[in-house]
């Protein structure tokens, strides 16, 4: 995996991965059903909290506590949250903490109306950088891998 890091007049890095745009997606999934016979609106929430805060608790069987890094280095209760090149590259950077991407730094795209289409079962939303985020500096370190 290449990656790029970018650092910041206060002393700031934020990595990207080359090829990304500065951009990254995330995917939306529809469950449940074979066939989407229908055209269905869906709502997402970008929480802060997913990151950083205990997530044992979505878990239907009881767990002991664990957070989205343990996840990603395969020290949650069942594994890995993510695939071995991933992790490999999150062990790799010796992170002790996941910190959230400071919501001035980055817009997303189409979250206000976003659809499942007919016949489909994903949709997208992407996480572009504001270019002008560097300007206004004061955030910590930044890992953005855009897998």
């Amino acid at each position: 995996m290449n990656i790029q890091q970018h650092t910041w007049p206060t002393n700031t890095t934020c990595t990207f991965v080359i090829g990304e745009g500065m951009k990254f997606n995330f995917t939306v999934a529809l469950g449940g059903v074979v066939k989407n016979t229908h055209d269905r609106s869906v709502q997402v929430v970008i929480d802060d909290a997913l990151l950083t805060d205990d997530l044992s608790g979505f878990s239907e069987k009881a767990t002991a506590p664990f957070t989205a890094l343990d996840g990603l280095l395969g020290r949650a209760p069942f594994g890995n949250l993510s695939q071995s090149y991933v992790s490999k590259e999150v062990a790799a950077q010796n992170l002790e903490k996941l910190t959230p991407l400071p919501a001035d730094c980055y817009t997303t795209s189409s979250m206000d109306n976003l659809f499942i289409p007919k016949g489909r079962h994903t949709t997208t939303v992407t996480i572009s950088y504001r270019q002008d985020s560097h300007e206004r500096g004061g955030f910590e370190t930044i890992l953005c891998t855009g897998l």
